[in-house]
């Protein structure tokens, strides 16, 4: 007696046992390749020439080029500055009451220290509670546990930058603050920051001279920065390239 059937999933003429493969649907398809200037503008020069101004008009710091992703080129441009403002501003801020009462930070530990610590020496071994000795329970009672800072900008004066690492980055705080204000045209306060910086900073790492003769010419007012630069040294560096 023959068989009624053909094989299983297909039919008795014989075929695929495996089922038709279901189209895919909208949110299944892969979304076409696009480049950063448009498929339908990939190899127009005026969109390459308009995409590579974009990129160049991007607010640059020294912390690189910056860029976001969303929204039109002029808001993201308005919000990077924005950003950048403010991080330098709170940089300047923190740094200054930081410094104001410093607190060194602890001395690096010696080989014969780290060595003693990777093999678990007894000497290193901070004991709590009621294993501490009594002198050291006695101490306690009397020893002020709050470390005191101290102003490092009246000790340290023009050598801040140079004996403090933490000087160094607010000195640079201060430059980049005072390019920012330089470049929105606020000529006195990017000069009274240029000011700032030198006088924590002999050697001036941070360009401040050259930033307050290069925001005085921009601005068509060379007096101003000369009469404010006129104390410092490094100054003269900053005029003979300009």
């Amino acid at each position: 007696m023959a068989k009624k059937g053909g094989k299983r999933g297909g039919s008795s003429k014989g075929g695929s046992s495996k089922p038709a493969a279901k189209k895919p649907t909208g949110w299944q398809k892969q979304p076409k390749r696009t480049n950063a200037v448009g498929p339908e503008a990939a190899d127009e020069p005026d969109a390459q020439a308009e995409a590579a101004q974009e990129v160049d008009a991007a607010p640059r710091s020294r912390y690189g080029l910056l860029k976001l992703t969303k929204d039109s080129k002029v808001s993201r441009l308005r919000r990077l500055d924005r950003l950048q403002r403010v991080r330098a501003e709170r940089a300047v801020a923190r740094g200054r009451e930081r410094l104001s009462n410093y607190i060194p930070p602890p001395p690096e530990p010696t080989e014969e220290e780290r060595a003693a610590a990777r093999r678990s020496d007894p000497s290193t071994w901070q004991l709590r509670g009621a294993a501490r000795p009594w002198e050291e329970v006695e101490a306690a009672k009397t020893r002020d546990h709050h470390e005191v800072g101290y102003d490092a900008l009246a000790r340290h004066g023009p050598r801040l930058a140079a004996e403090i690492p933490e000087g160094a980055r607010w000195v640079q705080a201060l430059a980049d603050l005072a390019r920012d204000e330089a470049g929105r045209g606020r000529l006195d306060a990017a000069l009274a920051l240029c000011v700032e910086a030198l006088t924590y900073d002999a050697r001036d790492l941070s360009g401040a001279a050259f930033c307050a003769v290069g925001g005085a010419l921009d601005a068509g007012d060379p007096g101003a920065a000369a009469t404010r630069l006129a104390p410092f040294s490094r100054a003269v560096p900053a005029w003979a390239r300009a």
